[in-house]
């Protein structure tokens, strides 16, 4: 509160969503990119919590170094889960060599990374460590420089990123390396989709990505929508107000609701006048239609996007729908970086695995190897002897 009479502003909702007020809208800037990412809800959802759902569970490798396809069996039919054998290759305690260190190094957050870095911005770098952290995934906002040789294969990069310390306001941890890339190097640096236009890869966020941007305009116009918000109340004040009057007149308008009858010198407040928008319920309804857009551009039932009780009101058959399509979703998703899983294992524990699937909860009609479409030809296992 001030004493000057110009100031006189009385609970106005004045908060605005930071991505909204410093105005990160723009696709090509990687740090609206990243900063969207972790703050827009509907990004957030489309991205971060569709690849943690497909690591909800150990994925399955063939062979089953995990020994994920046990729990499998129990819901899928035994016949459509195919014995290869060279699963007999591996004996039981180098599974179990496997699991431990699989747990230990948090593997299913680290896929779940590299599924984030490249849907987001396209490209990323792996590095294995064999102590802590274990492993690192680095993309355009951490990489600072790369070098390639004259067929375009990269020979290293220089990254650089900061950690703040908590409760530290002062300080930074700077951490900086070198990394060489190699078929005997610990690293791989992998793309996510296919080409487009110049680029040797795409994302998987730009084309929705003016969807989402109007979605959060409209979602903070529906938010303003409200007596403290957009709309508000013109007060007119009587001959005898004055400064010395602020804290009575906000008495006054925090009294004030449906459910309550104020009464106010008319010689301080004279009239209270309500000016709100007349069609509020406008915006509510375009982003329904909006979000449904939005819902298709990515692929998704429109239930991924809402609430829980939104979904409980649908029926057993119309769940299981929608969530084969999510699968179907998972799957393609999936798909884009098996070839870079089985890389990673092979350089990390030295098994030549031949395939890998999400394990995902499935439903009538559906095969866990069924919609995996895969970017990259599958590796080759190596003969014998060479």
């Amino acid at each position: 509160m001030t004493d000057s009479e110009l100031d006189n502003f009385y609970g106005v909702y004045t908060y605005k969503e930071p991505l909204i007020f410093n105005k990160t809208d723009n696709y090509n800037n990687k740090y609206h990119r990243e900063v969207s990412f972790r703050r827009d809800p509907l990004l957030r959802i489309y991205v971060t919590k569709l690849d943690e759902e497909m690591f909800t569970e150990l994925p399955i490798f063939q062979p089953d170094i995990l020994n994920a396809r046990s729990k499998k069996e129990e819901s899928v039919d035994a016949e459509s889960l195919t014995l290869y054998e060279n699963e007999k290759e591996i004996p039981e305690e180098g599974n179990k060599t496997v699991i431990r260190d699989w747990m230990q190094e948090d593997w299913n957050s680290l896929l779940v990374k590299i599924l984030d870095t490249g849907r987001v911005h396209r490209w990323g770098i792996i590095k294995l460590y064999k102590e802590y952290p274990y492993w690192g995934v680095y993309s355009v906002m951490e990489v600072k420089e790369i070098k390639y040789s004259d067929n375009g294969e990269p020979l290293e990069a220089k990254v650089v990123y900061f950690k703040h310390l908590p409760y530290s306001f002062s300080s930074l941890l700077m951490f900086d390396d070198v990394i060489k890339f190699g078929d005997d190097e610990p690293t791989i640096f992998f793309h996510y989709g296919k080409p487009e236009g110049r680029y040797v890869d795409s994302d998987d966020i730009e084309h929705v990505w003016d969807l989402m941007v109007e979605l959060r305009y409209i979602r903070h116009d529906i938010v303003r929508n409200s007596a403290k918000s957009s709309g508000f109340y013109f007060m007119k004040l009587g001959k005898a107000a004055n400064p010395k009057h602020e804290a009575y007149v906000e008495d006054i308008m925090q009294r004030a609701n449906y459910g309550n009858i104020v009464a106010a010198s008319e010689g301080i407040i004279s009239d209270i006048i309500d000016i709100h928008p007349e069609n509020a319920a406008f915006s509510i309804k375009a982003y329904d239609k909006m979000l449904k857009a939005f819902a298709g551009a990515c692929r998704l039932p429109l239930t991924f996007f809402n609430s829980e009780t939104e979904k409980s009101g649908l029926g057993e058959e119309s769940r299981s729908e929608d969530d084969i399509l999510v699968n179907k979703k998972k799957k393609f998703v999936f798909g884009q970086f098996k070839s870079i899983i089985l890389k990673l294992v092979e350089k990390r524990w030295g098994v030549e695995c031949e395939d890998v699937f999400p394990n995902l909860e499935e439903y009538e009609e559906e095969n866990y190897k069924e919609d995996i479409v895969e970017k990259n030809e599958p590796i080759q296992k190596k003969e014998k002897g060479k």
